[in-house]
């Protein structure tokens, strides 16, 4: 357990059972001043329902925004959580039964491949599996699964991204639960769901992955529209990258109903294919991955070729 020297200021102690030794109280009356060893699990711990007066410091101020930041964070995540699980169930739901008549070949894989996204994505956080998956797709989801509660993996599996480039590698010791979340089986699990969506990238430029993210648009497209809110409530203002998720719920009105997965293929892929790769979802801070991504590409000469697994 760290241990900090916590120094307490002129002000006394609170009423009630005293907080301070003997020797310490005197130290503080004749000085005004008293350094107590204290054992605390965390540096900023002195400052959180502190029963004595501690005294401010810069860093002190720092660790407060970081706790301010981290309860606002864990609110967050709680409504999202509700609204996801909501969310979730329903687009396993519109998701389309077959292909169509006439298909080819990359929108039946496509298909495939938005299925296992879907019941992934939902057996993450809500620890179950949807209804309807044959026994190959159980399979697949279960070992994907696996990959991300265990924290064991550096690249996204190929029903989502099929040819990944090193610039694609995923650190699934990311997905470990920690910080708020930490601790709590439900903020566990929507962290894992929420931080697995986040790092997947897709992209329009091949036919099958295109025809696995035209599955999804007609699955948001057919939802009821008050579902969606929770997606188009995503969008950050400016410019910044919000993820293929949101951008399809905010497009599904300009879509016809008759559209076919090779069509909607087509359409989104003129319509969003000059990204070479999106991600699913939004960062919860995209300002900071975005700032840092600027950094690294300025000095390619320090990156790695292969992101280390933390």
């Amino acid at each position: 357990m760290k241990r900090l020297l916590l120094v307490l200021g002129l002000a006394s102690p609170v009423a009630g059972e005293p907080k301070l030794s003997l020797d310490a109280q005197t130290k503080l009356d004749t000085n005004g001043l008293v350094i107590v060893d204290k054992p605390l699990s965390q540096a900023f711990s002195a400052y959180i329902d502190a029963q004595e007066p501690v005294f401010v410091t810069s860093d002190s101020l720092l660790m407060a925004y970081h706790r301010v930041f981290e309860e606002l964070v864990a609110e967050l995540e709680i409504g999202q959580l509700i609204q996801f699980r909501i969310l979730w169930s329903e687009l396993w739901k519109s998701l389309p039964a077959t292909a169509g008549d006439g298909a080819d070949d990359a929108a039946k894989e496509g298909l495939r491949r938005a299925r296992l996204l879907v019941a992934t994505a939902q057996r993450l956080l809500d620890g179950e599996m949807p209804q309807g998956l044959n026994e190959a797709e159980v399979a697949a989801v279960t070992q994907e699964v696996r990959r991300v509660e265990g924290g064991g993996g550096i690249a996204a599996p190929p029903w989502i991204l099929a040819n990944p480039s090193t610039n694609d590698a995923v650190s699934y010791a990311a997905f470990l639960p920690d910080g708020p979340s930490k601790g709590d089986e439900i903020l566990e699990r929507h962290h894992r769901f929420r931080k697995w969506l986040q790092e997947m990238q897709v992209t329009f430029q091949d036919e099958t992955t295109a025809s696995m993210l035209a599955v999804l648009g007609i699955g948001i497209g057919t939802m009821d529209s008050d579902h969606l809110e929770v997606l188009e409530g995503l969008g950050i203002a400016g410019d910044l990258e919000s993820g293929i998720l949101y951008r399809l719920a905010k497009d599904y009105g300009s879509r016809s109903a008759r559209d076919s997965i090779p069509q909607l293929r087509e359409k989104l892929g003129k319509r969003f294919g000059d990204t070479p790769r999106w991600r699913l979802l939004a960062t919860l801070v995209p300002e900071g991955s975005t700032i840092t991504q600027r950094i690294l590409d300025a000095r390619p000469d320090q990156i790695p070729a292969i992101p280390l697994a933390i």
